[in-house]
């Protein structure tokens, strides 16, 4: 989900914008953004292909079954225009249909991405303890008819 409509409650087309960059960089990870748990270096999917991307690693995180049957060019633009698609602010994301000419044209020339940052690291996020239960194991069902 975008960050304004989950921090805010503010929906626009730009919203799915965000939610299709999600979906790119799961296509070319092939990993799901809700896979990422607190054990992961990386708390979430943007994140880790971000960090990856920073440090001009893209390569490091194709989805193997892809094997070589792809060009490296192909990727990197791909993952630039999903990386394109989760800026923070709504205005910086690109609109559908300039992602629909990003992909078509490949002389186009795309921004870079700025630096995500509403991304926070695993170690920034507040993990549960390893070991502790919810003393509470008691569930409440009402049973009252509409």
């Amino acid at each position: 989900m975008a960050p304004e409509y989950v921090f805010q409650g503010q929906f626009s087309y730009k919203s799915d914008v965000f939610s299709f960059g999600i979906l790119i960089l799961e296509i070319v990870t092939g990993r799901k953004s809700s896979s990422f748990s607190y054990s992961d270096i990386y708390a979430n999917l943007a994140g880790y292909v971000w960090e990856h991307w920073a440090a001009g690693e893209v390569n490091e995180i194709i989805e193997p079954s892809l094997g070589a049957e792809y060009q490296m060019t192909e990727v990197l633009r791909c993952v630039q225009i999903g990386l394109l698609c989760i800026q923070e602010v709504p205005a910086n994301r690109p609109t559908m249909s300039s992602i629909v000419l990003m992909f078509d044209d490949v002389s186009m020339s795309l921004n870079v991405p700025s630096h995500l940052a509403f991304l926070p690291v695993a170690s920034e996020v507040d993990r549960p303890p390893k070991d502790q239960h919810s003393l509470m194991e008691l569930t409440i069902t009402d049973m009252d008819p509409r």
